[in-house]
Protein backbone atom coordinates (compact mmCIF):
# COMPACT_ATOMS: atom_id res chain seq x y z
CA UNK A 1 0.00 0.00 0.00
CA UNK A 2 1.37 3.38 -1.06
CA UNK A 3 1.12 6.14 1.55
CA UNK A 4 2.18 9.71 1.22
CA UNK A 5 1.77 11.91 4.25
CA UNK A 6 3.09 14.99 2.49
CA UNK A 7 -0.30 16.23 1.26
CA UNK A 8 -0.73 19.90 1.96
CA UNK A 9 -4.37 20.86 1.74
CA UNK A 10 -4.77 24.59 1.16
CA UNK A 11 -7.09 26.34 3.54
CA UNK A 12 -8.99 29.36 2.36
CA UNK A 13 -10.30 32.20 4.44
CA UNK A 14 -13.13 34.47 3.29
CA UNK A 15 -13.72 38.05 4.37
CA UNK A 16 -16.99 39.63 3.23
CA UNK A 17 -18.21 43.17 3.81
CA UNK A 18 -20.55 45.79 2.38
CA UNK A 19 -18.64 48.81 1.11
CA UNK A 20 -19.26 51.92 3.24
CA UNK A 21 -19.55 55.48 1.95
CA UNK A 22 -21.08 54.59 -1.42
CA UNK A 23 -23.22 57.76 -1.47
CA UNK A 24 -20.30 60.21 -1.13
CA UNK A 25 -18.78 62.21 -3.99
CA UNK A 26 -15.36 61.82 -5.59
CA UNK A 27 -14.84 65.40 -6.72
CA UNK A 28 -17.48 66.10 -9.37
CA UNK A 29 -18.60 62.49 -9.82
CA UNK A 30 -20.71 60.62 -7.30
CA UNK A 31 -19.82 57.12 -6.21
CA UNK A 32 -23.43 56.22 -7.09
CA UNK A 33 -22.75 57.15 -10.74
CA UNK A 34 -19.58 55.03 -10.73
CA UNK A 35 -21.42 52.02 -9.26
CA UNK A 36 -24.32 52.48 -11.70
CA UNK A 37 -21.92 52.29 -14.67
CA UNK A 38 -20.47 49.02 -13.38
CA UNK A 39 -23.88 47.55 -12.46
CA UNK A 40 -25.34 48.13 -15.92
CA UNK A 41 -22.03 47.19 -17.62
CA UNK A 42 -21.46 50.61 -19.16
CA UNK A 43 -17.94 49.97 -17.88
CA UNK A 44 -16.33 46.56 -17.35
CA UNK A 45 -14.80 45.67 -13.99
CA UNK A 46 -11.15 44.94 -14.69
CA UNK A 47 -9.51 45.45 -11.31
CA UNK A 48 -10.55 45.69 -7.66
CA UNK A 49 -7.98 47.19 -5.32
CA UNK A 50 -7.60 48.60 -1.83
CA UNK A 51 -5.68 51.68 -0.69
CA UNK A 52 -4.92 52.22 3.01
CA UNK A 53 -4.90 55.83 4.25
CA UNK A 54 -5.41 57.84 7.45
CA UNK A 55 -8.70 59.58 8.27
CA UNK A 56 -8.78 61.76 11.37
CA UNK A 57 -5.84 59.83 12.84
CA UNK A 58 -7.46 56.42 12.24
CA UNK A 59 -6.59 53.72 9.71
CA UNK A 60 -8.98 53.60 6.76
CA UNK A 61 -9.04 51.72 3.44
CA UNK A 62 -10.46 52.89 0.12
CA UNK A 63 -12.14 50.30 -2.09
CA UNK A 64 -11.44 50.94 -5.78
CA UNK A 65 -12.73 49.47 -9.01
CA UNK A 66 -10.58 50.27 -12.04
CA UNK A 67 -8.76 52.82 -9.85
CA UNK A 68 -12.03 54.69 -9.07
CA UNK A 69 -12.96 55.03 -5.41
CA UNK A 70 -16.37 53.47 -4.76
CA UNK A 71 -16.22 53.63 -0.96
CA UNK A 72 -14.37 52.25 2.04
CA UNK A 73 -13.89 49.12 4.06
CA UNK A 74 -16.29 49.79 6.98
CA UNK A 75 -14.51 51.36 9.97
CA UNK A 76 -15.41 48.41 12.23
CA UNK A 77 -13.82 45.98 9.74
CA UNK A 78 -10.55 47.83 9.00
CA UNK A 79 -8.54 46.05 11.73
CA UNK A 80 -9.70 42.64 10.47
CA UNK A 81 -8.94 43.65 6.87
CA UNK A 82 -5.43 44.79 7.85
CA UNK A 83 -4.87 41.58 9.84
CA UNK A 84 -5.67 39.50 6.77
CA UNK A 85 -3.46 41.69 4.59
CA UNK A 86 -0.57 41.22 7.00
CA UNK A 87 -0.94 37.45 7.41
CA UNK A 88 -2.26 36.04 4.14
CA UNK A 89 -1.67 36.40 0.45
CA UNK A 90 -4.84 37.52 -1.33
CA UNK A 91 -6.01 34.95 -3.88
CA UNK A 92 -9.12 36.53 -5.35
CA UNK A 93 -11.63 39.30 -4.90
CA UNK A 94 -15.27 39.15 -5.93
CA UNK A 95 -17.81 41.95 -5.86
CA UNK A 96 -21.54 42.17 -6.26
CA UNK A 97 -23.04 45.53 -7.14
CA UNK A 98 -26.68 45.80 -6.18
CA UNK A 99 -29.45 48.39 -6.02
CA UNK A 100 -30.77 50.90 -8.51
CA UNK A 101 -34.21 49.29 -8.47
CA UNK A 102 -37.36 51.38 -8.69
CA UNK A 103 -39.37 51.88 -5.53
CA UNK A 104 -43.16 52.17 -5.48
CA UNK A 105 -42.89 55.97 -5.44
CA UNK A 106 -40.78 55.92 -8.62
CA UNK A 107 -37.48 56.78 -6.95
CA UNK A 108 -34.54 54.41 -7.11
CA UNK A 109 -32.72 52.57 -4.34
CA UNK A 110 -29.07 53.45 -3.76
CA UNK A 111 -26.41 51.32 -5.39
CA UNK A 112 -24.18 49.32 -3.08
CA UNK A 113 -21.38 46.82 -3.30
CA UNK A 114 -20.50 43.68 -1.36
CA UNK A 115 -16.90 42.49 -1.53
CA UNK A 116 -15.63 39.00 -0.76
CA UNK A 117 -11.89 38.43 -0.48
CA UNK A 118 -10.53 34.90 -0.54
CA UNK A 119 -7.22 34.39 1.27
CA UNK A 120 -4.99 31.37 1.04
CA UNK A 121 -3.15 30.25 4.16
Amino acid sequence: IWKDNSFNFALYYYFTFKVAGVTFKNGNKTRQAILRAFKWEDEEIEDISFEPYQYEGQSAVYVKINDKIIGNVPADKVNTFMKYEDNYQRCSVDCEIYGGNKKEDGSRTNYGCEITIQYKS
